[in-house]
């Protein structure tokens, strides 16, 4: 308890003293007008956002970073809590559990990620409810419905990989033992299992059934689009797990693999194998033939940290094994430690050639580069949904009206998320190809170096009003352009 509240409060402070990054800015544009479903994801992560921003909202203010940051840190605290908490079921000692919030922890794509609010923590956080849930009915025969029903269902509402996780559960549930050897908590929670997946299923499949599929189409074809194998790309997935999980964790997961093989083993490690196979099977072999993000494949490695944890809280470790341990806590609590940092300070600044690139830059100057524009009297306009829901976000933070920013040029998939503005918006979204609107009233238009161009508006006279250098400390950080276009007819 006191690791997952000690994180909580970390996760708190340093989330909120630094800027959102685009893709938190997105989502908080979302969750001004609550759906069934978004472009790219179901509707979790816009619900918690939406929530957060009713109750806290009101002492914060808008669009504040403790506002939108404040679900990931109850997300995190609670999935490292039901960490220890699954670790003690298993058998360690009340002293001992911390351990598996330690190794979870020491995860760097944990650690070091989990305090911005991304759909992967209520998805992390379903994930650890279903496995904690399962594992008190296979292993104990405990009540354990409730966690499996909605750790299914959040994980459902989060991502499009939710389903994964039930079908782990599923199989946990139905072929662990016999099912004629199947008590009453097994029977119930598989029946929680399918009501929290037709909960999570529902909403989803009727917004895309209302907006062409336009979500489901992505996940599968859009996202895609344009895929060849390339060794060399997975390549760079190897490297990047290195990172994002650690040398130590890349090496238990093959002795895990290969315990669970050879040696048939039906405890522990052969259900964090259950677990972390299906997602394997996806993200380890999709960076083959298609573009990934490094994050996506914690699910595979966190069953693989619990079983290590497991083994070290039960002294079942080898020599090597215990190496692997300090190894892991080493490696993730230093890289963890120079991400935060890297988001305060211009850490990675001197070791790259153009600062710019710095992806911790997207967290500076939005609403400095912003104050002095007109933002009760003419709309705003983004290009990229990253710069659009940057300015909204600033905008609402400086006092503005965040309704009064919208992107253009929308498609039918984006054209239900952003406001439409008269005399900006076109009647009617373009069907797949983004085609610029005749614009018939004055707008501000803002561009940023990661998603650069101008506007393209028909019947518009544009020209750079201003260009904001965002500096940290010494180092040219962000730039960010102001554009004013004006409606020929109006010159």
């Amino acid at each position: 308890m006191f690791l997952s509240v000690a994180i909580f409060v970390l996760y708190l402070f340093h989330g909120g003293t630094v800027g959102l990054s685009d893709d938190e800015a997105y989502y908080w544009v979302l969750s001004r007008h609550p759906a069934l479903g978004y472009a790219y994801h179901p509707p979790a992560v816009a619900w918690l956002i939406g929530l957060s921003q009713k109750i806290l909202g009101p002492v914060f203010g808008q669009a504040h970073p403790v506002v939108v940051r404040f679900p990931a840190a109850a997300c995190a605290a609670a999935v490292l809590w039901i960490a220890a908490e699954w670790l003690r079921s298993a058998g360690a000692r009340r002293e001992y559990a911390w351990a598996a919030g330690a190794l979870v922890f020491a995860l760097p794509g944990f650690g070091a990620m989990a305090w911005m609010t991304v759909p992967d923590l209520p998805l992390l956080l379903g994930w650890m409810l279903a496995f904690w849930g399962t594992w008190r009915v296979v292993s104990e025969d405990r009540p354990g419905a409730w966690a499996v029903g909605l750790g299914v269902c959040l994980a459902g509402l989060s991502k499009y990989s939710g389903v994964l996780v039930a079908l782990s559960s599923a199989y946990c549930l139905w072929a662990w033992e016999p099912w004629s050897k199947a008590g009453e908590n097994r029977r119930r929670a598989l029946g929680a299992l399918i009501l929290g997946g037709v909960l999570a299923l529902a909403p989803v499949l009727e917004w895309n059934a209302r907006h062409h599929w336009v979500s489901i189409l992505y996940q599968i074809h859009d996202r895609h689009a344009g895929a060849s194998w390339s060794f060399v790309r997975w390549g760079r997935f190897v490297l990047s797990q290195l990172i994002v999980a650690g040398p130590a964790v890349l090496v238990y997961f093959w002795i895990l693999g290969r315990r669970v093989v050879t040696r048939k083993e039906r405890g522990v490690s052969r259900y964090a194998v259950i677990w972390a196979a299906p997602p394997a099977a996806v993200y380890l072999l999709q960076p083959f033939w298609a573009d990934f993000k490094a994050h996506w494949p914690l699910v595979v490695w966190i069953p693989v940290v619990l079983d290590l944890a497991h083994r070290a809280a039960l002294d079942l470790v080898t020599v090597g094994e215990r190496r692997l341990v300090r190894l892991h806590l080493a490696w993730g609590l230093t890289v963890t430690m120079l991400v935060i940092l890297a988001c305060r300070f211009p850490v990675l600044a001197p070791w790259i050639r153009d600062p710019h690139q710095d992806p911790t830059n997207d967290l500076y100057g939005w609403s400095e580069s912003l104050k002095g524009l007109s933002l009760a009297d003419v709309p705003i306009v983004g290009g990229r949904y990253q710069t659009a829901a940057q300015v909204a976000a600033a905008v609402a933070q400086l006092g503005g009206n965040p309704d009064r920013v919208t992107l253009i040029p929308k498609t039918y998939r984006d054209w239900d998320e952003w406001p439409h503005i008269e005399g900006v918006d076109a009647p009617q979204p373009a069907s797949v190809i983004w085609e610029w609107p005749t614009l018939t009233t004055p707008v501000f238009f803002v561009s940023d170096n990661q998603h650069p161009g101008g506007p393209g508006f028909l019947g518009a006279d544009c020209h750079i009003l201003q260009k904001n250098d965002v500096r940290r400390w010494s180092y040219a950080a962000k730039e960010i352009v102001v554009w004013s276009c004006q409606p020929i007819q109006s010159l």
